[in-house]
């Protein structure tokens, strides 16, 4: 497992953040896979998305914490599978939004691999 998180100033959508955060997945997984130097300390060969755990926390510049508004507060991928959450502004914590598989999210951001 492979393990990368960013932060972004950005309120996104669901098809946004999505298409951010497998866009920047992508990048990752094509940079793993084509270092030459770095193959020979993987474990296996090719990387795929379910060997990842990448997201991104999207930040309210002036809050400093996470977008709240309906916008996806942070998105990420876990054992082969993508998740987006929410910020519930009562509670302060982030609720589960949405779920679906790397293939899936790959398809509707409509990126090629």
């Amino acid at each position: 497992m492979l393990a990368a998180n960013f932060h972004a100033y950005s309120e996104l959508s669901l098809d946004e953040a999505r298409k951010a955060l497998i866009k920047g997945a992508e990048e990752f997984l094509n940079q793993i896979n084509s270092d030459t130097k770095s193959i020979p300390y993987l474990n296996h060969h090719p990387f795929s998305a379910k060997d990842l755990d990448y997201g991104i926390g999207f930040i309210d510049e002036k809050k400093h914490d996470f977008v709240g508004n309906n916008y996806i507060a942070h998105a990420f991928i876990l054992n082969g599978k993508v998740y987006y959450d929410t910020l519930n502004e009562q509670t302060g914590h982030l609720q589960d939004f949405y779920e679906e598989t790397y293939e899936e999210a790959l398809q509707k951001a409509q990126i090629s691999k």
